[in-house]
């Protein structure tokens, strides 16, 4: 088991999106809180695929109540239907 911020630098590091676990009511969580699984997808998610998409098959069911709040590359936070190609485009402007 791995803490929260490890989590977060997975996903950096496997999807190339910021984003930050919280509580599913949006509280904020301790980044050196212990006991989550790895990130444990090989590969990364498919441009095409949305940040909702992201969010519903890949952090949902690995992290039952617990939410991934996605940013984009100047800190807003993402919109549902934005997809990842386009997000990741936002880090490199």
């Amino acid at each position: 088991m791995v803490k929260v911020k490890t989590v977060e630098n997975q996903i950096w590091k496997r999807e190339g999106v910021h984003g930050k676990i919280v509580h599913e009511s949006g509280r904020d969580m301790r980044s050196d809180r212990n006991g989550l699984p790895s990130y444990g997808y090989a590969r990364r998610a498919k441009g095409s695929m949305t940040v909702a998409q992201l969010r519903r098959t890949r952090f949902a069911t690995a992290y039952p109540g617990l939410r991934l709040e996605v940013y984009d590359g100047m800190g807003n936070p993402a919109q549902g239907n934005l997809t990842l190609d386009s997000l990741r485009e936002t880090y490199s402007a």
